[in-house]
């Protein structure tokens, strides 16, 4: 069960966001899913303008401890990262504010041309630390579509813990004792003083004595 708690939207002429709360009630957990869309451009300035305002918000979710689901039309192409060095910039700025990147394949196909400019940026916490994600492949626009399922939504099940207390007989440990004493231990160590396998005839030994008694 969950429903929507509030709604936000960004006013800036360099992207549109559109975020939502929604909030799980077996969860007890408010999860923030936002929609983005930043048009293609080819001045520098505006790039570097959206990553600050881009940043400026992660660091907000991130001093909110929330779990956090950006989705949206970055036109920021993830398959450009050796080369493009605004492309790593921004990418490395979402890592380093824990949201990492969900969609590892294309997302649109023109031509002879493959970019992967549409993705997933999530922060999930233990609560909602499963996803599945991936892309969906049809010929209805040249953007392809992609998804994000949360595996584990429900209410995680605590297994019981125990404790496992060993008793035993008031005269274990002399009848231990008694068995080691009257083992010759000289006849049973190597000759060679291997220290690594003297230890383990040792070991065997006081085992084996244990589980006697």
């Amino acid at each position: 069960y969950s429903y929507t708690h509030s709604v936000s939207i960004n006013k800036s002429k360099f992207w549109e966001g559109l975020f939502v709360k929604i909030f799980f009630e077996e969860k007890k957990k408010e999860v923030i899913v936002g929609n983005v869309y930043r048009p293609p451009n080819s001045l520098r300035s505006d790039m570097l303008t959206f990553i600050d305002e881009f940043s400026e918000l992660l660091q907000s979710f991130t001093r909110s401890r929330k779990d956090v689901i950006i989705a949206g039309d970055f036109n920021i192409d993830l398959l450009k990262l050796g080369i493009d060095s605004l492309s790593l910039e921004f990418v490395n700025l979402c890592v380093s504010q824990g949201f990492f990147p969900k969609i590892r394949l294309p997302t649109r196909l023109s031509g002879s041309c493959a970019t992967l400019i549409d993705n997933f940026y999530c922060n999930f916490s233990e609560c909602f630390s499963h996803s599945t994600s991936g892309i969906i492949t049809d010929q209805l626009s040249d953007h392809q579509g992609y998804f994000i399922s949360i595996d584990n939504i429900h209410k995680a099940q605590h297994k019981n813990k125990y404790i496992e207390i060993v008793t035993r007989n008031n005269n274990f440990y002399d009848r231990v004792r008694h068995d080691l004493a009257n083992t010759n231990l000289i006849d049973i160590l190597t000759r060679d003083n291997d220290p690594n396998r003297n230890y383990k005839l040792l070991e065997n030994e006081i085992v084996s004595a244990i589980d006697r008694h």
